[in-house]
């Protein structure tokens, strides 16, 4: 990797780590903030066409993260960072740059993002035993159905962001960074 990578997948590791921190210390008010905006940092490494400094500033970022909040993996920011916010934005990028075919791409990453809302779903109830019963009076065997129906417009607005994020962050970068060709 060259040393531009490198220094961009550091910063992205430092600011994206940073975020997921303070979402976690401030989960009441900054968890969802966290999760939408962290992973955004992760496009850094992405401008200089890296997405191998992006996934490892992904995987460094939590890692991190994890360790300054003392492996709290309770709180909503890690449950759903690892498995779909952390990584669906550089899939989205490869998604863009390998000109893979839209419909595929966005079943797929749909589909994706319920099942992770799904399992975020279960493993509160399940594993952590948390009871929904109390918050939602609905039967608990329809919750997973009403999750995913409504998880699938959210996942839209989630892509759309993302990908307007990323345009932004590519034209700030452009302004800074000058590359030589």
């Amino acid at each position: 990797m060259k040393t531009r990578v490198i220094t961009l997948s550091a910063i992205s590791s430092a600011l994206c780590a940073l975020t997921l921190v303070l979402g976690t210390y401030f989960a009441e008010l900054f968890d969802l903030f966290a999760v939408m905006f962290g992973p955004l940092f992760l496009s850094l490494p992405l401008f200089l066409d890296s997405p191998k400094g992006s996934f490892l500033a992904y995987l460094s970022a939590g890692i991190l993260a994890l360790l300054l909040t003392g492996f709290n993996i309770t709180n909503l920011v890690y449950v759903s960072y690892f498995p779909f916010f952390g990584i669906y934005p550089i899939v989205k990028y490869i998604s863009v740059m390998k000109k893979w075919k839209k419909p595929i791409f966005y079943t797929v990453s749909c589909l994706w993002f319920i099942l992770t809302v799904i399992g975020m779903y279960y493993y509160y109830t399940a594993f952590l035993g948390l009871d929904l019963g109390l918050i939602i009076k609905i039967k608990q065997e329809y919750i997973p159905i009403l999750l995913a129906i409504g998880s699938a417009p959210i996942f839209f607005l989630i892509d759309r962001f993302i990908f307007v994020a990323q345009i932004m962050i590519f034209r700030l970068l452009k302004k800074i960074i000058k590359i030589q060709k």
